[in-house]
């Protein structure tokens, strides 16, 4: 059971690894260190949403590298509409 854990662990920190630098970065502060979203904000400088944007989309990266995926931060893609490109 102890080395699972441990070998889990080994994963999920190679996961944290492969994020970009500031995602890592707003994921160690408040999964690891434990601080709160405006701790994160105010300690690097962002706003909160911001930190509450890239926990999102770093623990959804790191979920997909815990299952065997590439652990790729996937954006979402935005659309205009035909109404505001004056269609």
């Amino acid at each position: 059971r102890g080395l699972e854990a441990r070998d889990e662990l080994r994963r999920a920190m190679a996961g944290i690894e492969t994020l970009p630098p500031r995602c890592r970065e707003v994921i160690r502060l408040r999964k690891v260190e434990g601080f709160s979203t405006r701790e994160v904000a105010e300690q690097l400088g962002i706003g909160i949403n911001t930190v509450e944007k890239q926990t999102t989309l770093g623990m959804r990266a790191l979920v997909d590298f815990m299952l065997g995926g590439s652990g790729r931060i996937e954006r979402p893609v935005y659309r205009r509409s035909a109404k505001k490109d004056g269609l």
